[in-house]
C-alpha cells in the first residue's frame, strides 16, 4: 500500500512535467518538423501542461490538509 507521503512524492514529480513540456516546445520548434506532426507534438505538449498544473493544485491542497483522502473501505461499499 502507498503512504501518504509516497504518494505526495509522486503527485509533486509529475507536476514537473510542466518544465518538461516547455523544453519539449523548444525543441521542436528548433527542429522546423513539418507542420502537421509540429501541431500533434504542441498539442501533446499543451496536454502535458495542463495535466501539470492540476497534479500541483493537488498537491497543494493535499500537502496542506485541504484535501484529505483515506485508504480505507472503498466507496463502492460505503452506505
Amino acid at each position: 500500500m502507498t503512504s501518504h507521503g509516497e504518494l505526495l512524492r509522486t503527485i509533486r514529480s509529475a507536476s514537473f512535467n510542466d518544465e518538461a513540456a516547455a523544453e519539449l516546445l523548444l525543441e521542436i520548434r528548433r527542429l522546423g518538423l513539418a507542420p502537421r506532426l509540429t501541431h500533434r507534438l504542441d498539442d501533446i505538449a499543451i496536454h502535458m501542461h495542463h495535466d501539470a498544473r492540476a497534479l500541483e493544485a493537488l498537491y497543494l491542497a493535499l500537502s496542506s490538509g485541504r484535501i484529505v483522502f483515506s485508504a480505507g473501505v472503498p466507496a463502492d461499499d460505503q452506505d
